[in-house]
Formats: structure tokens, C-alpha cells, sequence
């Protein structure tokens, strides 16, 4: 987004990798602040769990890149479409998101009386 709104990329790239990085050390220390000082979590179904939806996308999409020419040549060819396509994907990511905070919401207040800004 930041590249077709043409914004400043090495900014946004930077923001994105600290943002990342303190990401790591950030997010425990709020969840032990919020839910007390211990936190039952299933590492392996953690992890098992983040390999399948970005692990093995991205070496999916590596092995596609650097070892099919045909698929790279392609995907050169169809740049346009495949851009629109991820940003396609990008706002249903969000849109879905926001779905299932307001669903939560819902089911917890048991109200159909809440406005969309109520929650948020």
C-alpha cells in the first residue's frame, strides 16, 4: 500500500521490522501483565500452527519464484492482476478481523444493540 500510495517504502519497511522485532518481546510481557504471571500455552500447537500459515506459504512461494522459471515469467506477466489480488487479500484479512472482534462482541454481550463503534 505504501508503494502505490507513494509513500516513503524504506520508512514503511523499517516501521514493519521494528515493529516486528519488538513485537517478540512486547506481546508476552503484555499478556503476563493483563492475565497475571502465568500463562497455560501448547508451544508445539503454537508452533506447529505458525508453520502452517506462514512457514510454509512463504517457502511455497520461494520454491515457486526461484525454482519454475515458467511460474516467474508469469507472474512478471500478470503483476498487475497478482497486485490487486494481494491487496484484495489484504483488506478481507482485516475485514475478516473485524468480523470476528464484532462476532465475539456479540456473543458476549448477547445485544444486537450495539453500534458499530461500540465495537472497537
Amino acid at each position: 500500500f505504501t508503494k502505490a500510495s507513494k509513500g516513503n517504502e524504506a520508512a514503511a519497511v523499517l516501521n514493519s521490522a521494528v515493529g516486528n522485532l519488538l513485537g517478540v518481546f512486547v506481546v508476552p510481557l503484555w499478556v503476563v501483565a493483563l492475565l497475571g504471571n502465568s500463562v497455560d500455552v501448547e508451544f508445539v500447537d503454537v508452533l506447529l500452527r505458525l508453520t502452517q500459515r506462514v512457514l510454509a506459504p512463504l517457502v511455497a512461494g520461494q520454491l515457486a519464484q526461484y525454482g519454475t522459471p515458467a511460474v516467474t515469467r508469469w507472474a512478471k506477466r500478470h503483476a498487475a492482476l497478482l497486485k490487486k489480488g494481494q491487496e484484495g487479500c489484504l483488506v478481507f484479512i482485516v475485514y475478516c478481523a473485524f468480523c470476528s472482534v464484532a462476532r465475539e462482541r456479540y456473543r458476549s454481550n448477547g445485544s444486537a444493540r450495539q453500534g458499530p463503534a461500540k465495537v472497537v
